[in-house]
């Protein structure tokens, strides 16, 4: 599949015309190290260095729908979060694909420190991911909305309940008429990038509005530049589905808690 897949922000890569529950691993370019690792992990070679990477498949990697601006037009697609250590190999291998060299020293070094540093969290920890539909945009204040409000345009709105649809396979574990998209009134999980604080994730009301742009996430002005301690040149906000959960593909149910795992299982 010609998607065009590219990483264009710290570790975040963004596949273009893509919806999240549409993602499969041909969306990637063949050999580059997020697709090794999504084909079930191997070597990738990234201008004549050979780096190993681990298996991580679609279901452990953060996909939202987003946008990016080009040509000062919103592009819609979806975004994946990576882990660092992939995201700096896939740098590399971009900047490779694109005629420049390689630097094998400051690869090789960067990368076998993220990546020990991801495998000691995985071993040490005892927390299993738990990973929530959602969407990302771009930051913008609004006036007529409640510190506890988020509003999002009516063909936002319509893609989350999309999104509620496809993740939870039917099953919804609120009371909203989902046939006509209207999830006012649906708590959520607010979220800022980057997070600045213990109010960096709040729970609110999502509303929809038609005074935010399509490609937009609004807050209270007072919610995002105190609570959130935000502004809008440039801030991202999620927008997290919390009422159903997926724990490894797993539906475990309304308003999930951490889950823990015994050590090794």
């Amino acid at each position: 599949m010609n998607t065009k897949a590219e990483l264009i922000a710290g570790t975040k890569m963004f596949l273009a015309g893509v919806q999240p529950q549409d993602m499969d691993a041909t969306m990637f370019p063949e050999g580059s190290p997020v697709r090794v690792a999504i084909d079930g992990g191997g070597e990738a070679n990234i201008g004549g260095v050979v780096i190993p990477v681990p298996p991580k498949t679609l279901d452990h990697l953060n996909c939202f729908l987003g946008w990016k601006m080009e040509a000062k037009k919103p592009i819609e697609g979806t975004m994946v979060d990576l882990p660092k250590h992939l995201a700096r190999a896939q740098m590399e291998w971009q900047k490779v694909r694109n005629g420049f060299a390689v630097n094998a020293f400051s690869l090789l070094s960067d990368y076998s420190s993220m990546l020990l540093e991801e495998i000691a969290r995985d071993v040490d920890s005892k927390v299993m991911r738990v990973s929530l539909p959602g969407v990302q945009a771009q930051a913008v204040s609004l006036v007529s909305l409640k510190v506890d409000e988020v509003g999002v345009h009516p063909r936002t709105m319509t893609r989350i309940s999309n999104l509620i649809r496809t993740f939870a396979n039917g099953k919804y574990s609120h009371d909203l008429d989902l046939r006509k998209d209207n999830l006012n009134g649906l708590k959520v999980i607010v979220a800022r990038y980057p997070a600045a604080g213990e109010h960096s994730f709040r729970r609110v009301i999502l509303r929809d509005t038609t005074c935010v742009e399509e490609n937009k996430i609004a807050l209270n002005p007072s919610a995002l530049n105190f609570l959130h301690r935000g502004d809008t040149d440039g801030d991202i906000i999620y927008i997290l589905i919390d009422n159903i959960a997926f724990v490894n593909g797993r539906e475990i149910g309304a308003d999930p808690r951490i889950v823990v795992r015994e050590q090794g299982k």
